[in-house]
């Protein structure tokens, strides 16, 4: 009975070990990490010059934002269940640019959906939900490349405001199936999109 019982306990152990190794990043999820990326115009420009062409935003226009005062930090939110949350946020540099000052600026894209990692990839699927906001200034509203930011029908620089995929299925767009490379400092160390000619449902914005 002892040697069953042994028999029995490292069957047990044996189980239970394989079952953790399931749940380790090399499983492909069940991780609860956050990562982040951030830039802003104190960097140099062989910096900048590393900023991903899409940033998960309507439009491919970070080239010129970063340069004239504006940061941008993309988040990447890891759930034990598989799921994530995408974050994607231009904003002033300036403390003093808040909301009412004309070079004011705050775009946000937030995506939820599921995720896979492996080693130090994750790869995220398209966004099942997601939430676009835009705001600014009157400097920012009168220039009208701006307005590919607005979900609005026909949105112009001066229709700010905040829509869910709900309200508008474009917004879904801006985060499309991607795989980032991360490291164990908790940082992006970039991503590429899974088809290169997704997101950015406004990049064809005339204005």
């Amino acid at each position: 009975m002892k040697r069953r019982n042994k028999i029995l306990a490292a069957a047990l152990a044996a189980c239970m070990a394989l079952g953790l190794a399931a749940c380790g990043s090399g499983s492909g999820k069940g991780v609860d990490e956050t990562y982040k990326a951030y830039w802003d115009n104190s960097m140099g420009e062989d910096v900048l010059d590393g900023v991903p062409e899409y940033t998960f935003m309507a439009n491919e226009m970070i080239k010129s934002m970063v340069p004239y005062g504006v940061a941008l930090e993309v988040e990447l939110d890891l759930d034990k269940d598989g799921t994530y949350t995408l974050t994607s946020h231009y904003y002033n540099q300036a403390a003093d640019a808040v909301e009412g000052a004309p070079g004011y600026m705050d775009v946000k894209v937030v995506g939820q959906g599921t995720y896979t990692k492996e080693e130090d990839k994750v790869t995220i699927s398209a966004a099942t939900s997601a939430t676009a906001s835009y705001g600014g200034g009157a400097y920012v509203t009168e220039q009208g490349f701006y307005g590919a930011y607005s979900f609005e029908e026909d949105g112009t620089a001066a229709d700010t405001g905040e829509w869910t995929n709900e309200d508008n299925p474009e917004v879904l767009e801006c985060v499309p199936e991607t795989v980032f490379t991360v490291d164990d400092e908790g940082n992006i160390v970039g991503w590429e999109l899974t088809d290169p000619n997704s997101g950015a449902p406004h990049k064809d914005y005339e204005d």
